[in-house]
């Protein structure tokens, strides 16, 4: 169903936040392209970063720990 959403989705080119954005994203990902991920930074007039990990769509697994601690550090800000 994720992939039928990214396939319809269209999003609204005029939103901006003023929040930081950070991607999280595996480099061999068939589904999340480089691009499309990059593209994100277009909705805000914050800090952007993306993060890529070795592996695919589910590189989570093999980077659980990696994962967590960015997270927590990107929430406490």
């Amino acid at each position: 169903s994720d992939v039928k959403l990214l396939d319809s989705y269209r999003l609204d080119e005029a939103l901006h936040f003023d929040v930081p954005i950070t991607v999280l994203a595996g480099a061999n990902d068939p589904v999340a392209k480089r691009e499309a991920l990059v593209g994100w930074s277009a909705f805000t007039t914050a800090d952007f970063s993306l993060r890529v990990f070795p592996g695919s769509h589910m590189y989570i697994k093999q980077h659980e720990a990696k994962v967590i601690e960015i997270l927590q550090r990107e929430l406490a800000q």
